[in-house]
């Protein structure tokens, strides 16, 4: 399990945890006992990984603590994620990023879904493998598409192959969108949505 954890955009307003902070996120109750990963965030960023190994047959729903922790204090947390067997078979669970519209600058994981119109927001679908069809969209909060890039591309990276989906936010007003992925193969077809927020 790959968690993306992110320091709160109140917090960032304040300008506190320039300095980064350390993560760690535990699962309880599992039939084994507790499972604790831990990651970093850098200085400079909001948001990192965490990766935690989940016992064979173990499917969830779980409930994972988190807590950051740095030179401005400490953040705790919990996240409720669901049974593997609830997410569609063709395409496994999204991971945000948000960036730069620079494409040299990295990518940062996001768990605070609220943008900013000079940022560029990623979302990764793990896919197994190539689809033979894929659409994505950007609409706006009734559902209806509106006419902003979506840019879909298949790449391979280290945990297998994904689906990345970029949006350039610049041409947003402030408000409330929905990223729209429909995706098919060998007669499969599923739908994912992704929910968030321009700020300003």
């Amino acid at each position: 399990m790959t968690l993306a954890i992110e320091i709160p955009s109140q917090e960032i307003a304040r300008g506190r945890w320039k300095s980064g902070a350390d993560v760690q996120a535990t699962i309880s109750g599992l039939p084994g006992g507790n499972v604790t990963g831990t990651g970093r965030i850098d200085a400079g960023y909001r948001g990192g990984l965490v990766d935690l190994t989940i016992p064979a047959g173990a499917s969830g729903p779980f409930r994972v603590a988190v807590r950051i922790s740095g030179a401005d204090g400490v953040l705790n947390d919990q996240i409720d994620v669901p049974s593997s067997g609830e997410r569609a078979a063709l395409l496994g669970a999204p991971l945000i990023l948000r960036g730069t519209p620079a494409i040299r600058i990295p990518m940062r994981p996001v768990a605070d879904f609220q943008f900013r119109r000079s940022e560029r927001v990623r979302v990764e679908w793990p896919i197994g493998g190539p689809l033979d069809e894929r659409l994505a969209r950007v609409l706006d909060r009734r559902g209806e598409p509106i006419a902003v890039p979506a840019t879909a591309t298949e790449v391979d990276n280290a945990g297998g192959r994904v689906l990345n989906v970029d949006v350039n936010l610049a041409p947003l007003a402030e408000g409330d969108y929905l990223i729209e992925l429909t995706a098919a193969r060998a007669g499969q077809t599923a739908k994912s949505l992704v929910a968030f927020r321009v700020v300003r």
